[in-house]
């Protein structure tokens, strides 16, 4: 699990890294928050960084997860010692490491798409003061098909239902399972005095797949095509500005924190894993 800590210290080093850059003492191309790494060593004793897309991820908050990441086809062929080396920025603490060396059991792959209803909770008013134009309620499904930058824009006290069919879904074998796992690609905005650096708690500027950071540069910017203009115009048409006065309910307050961030973007498939029981 990661430790993420109080955020002032995050702030303090990030004006630290810019006023160290603005005086010429940071190379180009140094990374603020440098992503947690791993290498595996090649027979000459060298470490060879591993492809982004095989990386052990970071974890997202404070909670002990399990992660696996399959080492097959990462050390040279010419390896008989295999070592690998994982570097983090982050203070990650790792509690077991295990390498599974058995047969890889055949598995089948069943992708259930899900039909989604966005709408309020019902039983109180957020304390939120995001703003901005936020996705309309009602049926969300055509938004969360696809990872894109199209997504659905919540905030505090906004709920997501979904529903996932399985009707259709084959009949187990004898002597099998069937595992189901959620695959969810979001983003979200805290506010400025917690982890939101360098933005205000709006909706603009959207985030996109194919930015460089939060917030971006000048250099960048969200899609400008007619199918995203469109997207826009037709989806995020909730105006919500900032309150004058909230109802003050905090413990209901704390449980909408977690169900939805100003800036949240979602899309959620449900995908189903079959293999035969040992």
């Amino acid at each position: 699990m990661v430790d993420w800590g109080p955020a002032q210290p995050y702030y303090d080093w990030i004006d630290q890294f810019k006023t160290a850059a603005a005086q010429g003492l940071v190379p180009n191309g140094t990374q603020l928050n440098p992503p947690a790494y791993m290498e595996v060593m090649d027979a000459q004793g060298n470490w060879i960084r591993v492809p982004q897309d095989r990386q052990m991820p970071i974890p997202g908050d404070y909670v002990p997860r399990t992660f696996s990441v399959s080492l097959n086809g990462l050390f040279p062929e010419d390896v008989t010692e295999y070592k690998i080396r994982i570097t983090n920025f982050w203070n990650v603490t790792f509690d077991y490491i295990g390498i599974d060396i058995s047969t890889q059991k055949e598995i089948t792959v069943t992708e259930i798409l899900p039909e989604a209803t966005f709408e309020p909770l019902v039983f109180a008013d957020t304390t939120s003061n995001a703003s901005g134009m936020f996705t309309k309620y009602g049926d969300v499904t055509e938004l969360l098909i696809e990872a894109d930058d199209m997504y659905v824009i919540g905030m505090q006290g906004d709920k997501m239902a979904l529903k996932f069919p399985t009707a259709n879904l084959p009949a187990l074998e004898d002597g099998t399972e069937r595992s189901y796992f959620l695959y969810v690609a979001s983003w979200f905005k805290d506010t400025p005095d917690n982890w939101g650096y360098g933005f205000d708690f709006t909706v603009e500027p959207f985030p996109f797949r194919d930015m460089s950071g939060f917030p971006y540069p000048d250099t960048e910017s969200y899609p400008t095509s007619e199918e995203y203009t469109q997207y826009i115009k037709e989806w995020n048409t909730r105006a919500v500005n900032m309150p004058e006065t909230n109802t003050n309910m905090p413990l209901v307050a704390e449980i909408m924190k977690y169900m939805a961030f100003a800036g949240a973007a979602i899309a959620a498939i449900l995908v189903t894993l079959i293999w035969k029981k040992p």
